[in-house]
């Protein structure tokens, strides 16, 4: 039978005779010591794989892969645009949103937060947030008019607030969505209540620790966007 001149000079180290036992000894620990450290190499490569894969894939599958804007990141008149950008081939889902920097407040407790307001019907297409909910129905919750929020789970922890629970969001003038403080009713400061309905955990700090999501109408009316996501 053919054998390679590799196994077969490993073979005959391995099976010395009796006087070359030290010569055998060196050759098996030479063998594991290579097979112990293919198998380490081997594991840490798919650990790392595996870890890149999952949180790529959790991280792009928070937010859209377009966003689309007319200027200054502002669109108008979005639910004409959202059936436009829909009849374009490969789309499979549009939804408008409204993202603001935004403070929320809990006793003596602050955190600086992404604020997300979104339209629950059409986000549930779009990204997977409803999949990292602890009630799954919560989106179905969030109502215009209502004033309802979904904090991170790392969110609520470090405000020290739950379910059920009334937070207090603050902000600055509407100008960064658009509107200029001279259209708007007022330049001073934004405070309003919100109940929080759930919390969610992607795993994810920059997510868990960091983004609130509302309902889109609530934040149109709460900055004076006049329409504009």
């Amino acid at each position: 039978m053919f054998q390679p001149l590799s196994v077969f000079l490993g073979l005959r180290y391995t099976k010395a005779k009796r006087d070359n036992h030290f010569i055998s000894f060196i050759s098996l620990a030479s063998v594991i010591g290579i097979a112990l450290g293919l198998t380490v190499l081997i594991t840490v490569l798919s650990l790392m794989n595996g870890y890149e894969s999952g949180m790529r894939d959790r991280y792009l599958s928070m937010f859209s892969h377009i966003t689309v804007f007319d200027s200054d990141w502002n669109l108008k008149q979005w639910e004409s645009r959202r059936k436009q950008v829909l009849e374009a081939e490969h789309v499979k889902a549009v939804a408008p949103f409204i993202e603001k920097q935004v403070m929320l407040k809990e006793g003596n407790k602050v955190r600086a937060t992404f604020l997300q307001a979104i339209q629950p019907e059409y986000e549930k297409d779009l990204g997977t947030i409803n999949q990292h909910l602890s009630q799954s129905d919560s989106l179905d919750k969030l109502k215009a008019g209502e004033y309802n929020i979904i904090l991170g789970v790392t969110l609520a922890e470090k405000l020290g607030v739950k379910v059920g629970d009334s937070i207090t969001l603050l902000s600055l003038s509407p100008e960064t969505l658009g509107v200029s403080s001279e259209q708007s009713n007022s330049s001073s400061p934004i405070l309003k209540d919100f109940t929080i309905i759930d919390t969610f955990k992607v795993d994810m700090q920059v997510y868990d620790s960091g983004y609130a999501y509302v309902h889109l109408q609530d934040a149109i009316d709460l900055f004076e966007t006049k329409g504009v996501v």
